[in-house]
């Protein structure tokens, strides 16, 4: 998997999904923080075109910094599709991140 993406806490993120196939029944989103708690569970992206979906994650200053995992849900008919992408939300007044 590549490196995750970084972002500084109470950054807003929009997580875009372009799928290979048009008009799923449904496209979903899962985020959960570096706990293993989730943030959004199983909320409907918005429908940009027939095969573009995007989400938008406001993260709090007060989140836990760490490595998130968005994991994408499409389902068309009897196919269902699971994808996960990571990022990492940061506190930049922490030393944390130069700990890794």
């Amino acid at each position: 998997m590549p490196e995750p993406l970084n972002f500084k806490l109470g950054t807003s993120l929009d997580i875009t999904v372009v799928l290979d196939e048009e008009s799923p029944d449904s496209v979903k989103i899962t985020i959960e923080d570096a706990s293993g708690v989730e943030e959004v569970t199983d909320v409907n992206m918005t429908e940009i075109t027939t095969k573009v979906f995007t989400y938008t994650f406001q993260s709090d200053e007060q989140n836990v910094q760490g490595i998130y995992k968005a994991i994408i849900e499409v389902i068309k008919g009897n196919y269902t599709s699971i994808s996960t992408v990571e990022f990492e939300l940061y506190d930049v007044s922490s030393t944390w991140r130069n700990r890794h």
